[in-house]
């Protein structure tokens, strides 16, 4: 189990494992969020400087690996399926967008119409769920993205 608890220096990323409890910080980070794990260990979250800027990252067998986004401001990684592929979000200076990262490349993407995407989950069938944010409405919409093959 991965999660997250608050410090007054700020958010510190955990490990649930075996009975054992592991803190886990991005190095140099202000604050580290842990989201997601795979089958395998892999662990994907996000970690912020002090001027509170989100990055994404992977921890994978004892190792951060910073994400970086490109175009984007500020991003993050929510979840990640047993094949390695990360999903998260991105805003770049005009929406938020949300992200699929497979392979070393980054696919950004949007709902239809909508003003801001979140990814949140991916499955081994490649199957995505997230929010997003219709044009004039308040309260956040669900989504399943399927790929076609």
């Amino acid at each position: 189990m991965v999660g997250s608890y608050y410090l007054e220096s700020g958010y510190q990323g955990f490990l649930y494992q075996g009975g054992i409890f592991t803190t886990l910080s991005f190095p140099g980070a202000a604050g580290t969020l842990a989201e997601g794990i795979n089958n395998q260990g892999q662990i994907v979250g996000v970690w912020y400087d002090s001027n509170l800027t989100d990055y994404p990252f992977l921890y994978s067998d004892g190792q951060f690996q910073q994400l970086p986004v490109p175009g984007c401001e500020n991003s993050g990684a929510f979840g990640i399926n047993n094949h390695g592929d990360i999903v998260g979000f991105c805003s770049d200076p005009e929406l938020g967008l949300g992200f699929l990262y497979q392979n070393g490349a980054f696919l950004l993407f949007s709902f239809p119409g909508a003003t801001n995407t979140l990814a949140f989950g991916i499955n081994d069938s490649g199957q995505i769920v997230g929010q997003y944010y219709p044009p004039g409405v308040g309260e956040p919409q669900g989504f399943l993205a399927t790929p076609v093959p």
